[in-house]
């Protein structure tokens, strides 16, 4: 059996409300519009996930997330480009790929779009 409280904070939290909640993990990925092993990776981290890291900065900073994660730069800040549901969907297809075909996407993502600095031919 896994211990329990080796895992991290997100990884409890997430496993405590989705039952709680009455939910499998296929429905919450359902419902969630992610696949469930996406679900089952969050529950199964035993490392401090991104966002725990996030908030530990922050908390070291004495900032909120939110200060470390809005772009702040007066009069040309660049409003965040709002992300549809079906390309959100897609990203998360590509964040629960091995990370070999993940590199693979992101190689061919960056040889179709133009790069800041580079000339193209």
């Amino acid at each position: 059996m896994y211990n329990y409280f080796m895992k991290s904070k997100l990884a409890n939290n997430l496993i405590r409300l989705r039952k709680q909640k009455g939910l499998s993990q296929e429905k919450l990925a359902k419902l969630a519009g992610i696949s469930r092993g996406t679900v089952a990776y969050y529950e199964s981290e035993k490392e401090k996930s991104y966002i725990e890291n996030v908030q530990a900065i922050a908390i070291a900073l004495n900032v909120k997330i939110e200060d470390l994660l809005e772009s702040k730069n007066g009069s040309n800040r660049q409003a965040t480009p709002q992300i549809d549901s079906r390309t959100m969907k897609k990203i998360e297809l590509i964040l629960a790929l091995p990370k070999e075909k993940r590199h693979m996407i992101y190689t061919m993502a960056e040889a179709l779009t133009p790069q800041e600095g580079k000339k193209s031919r």
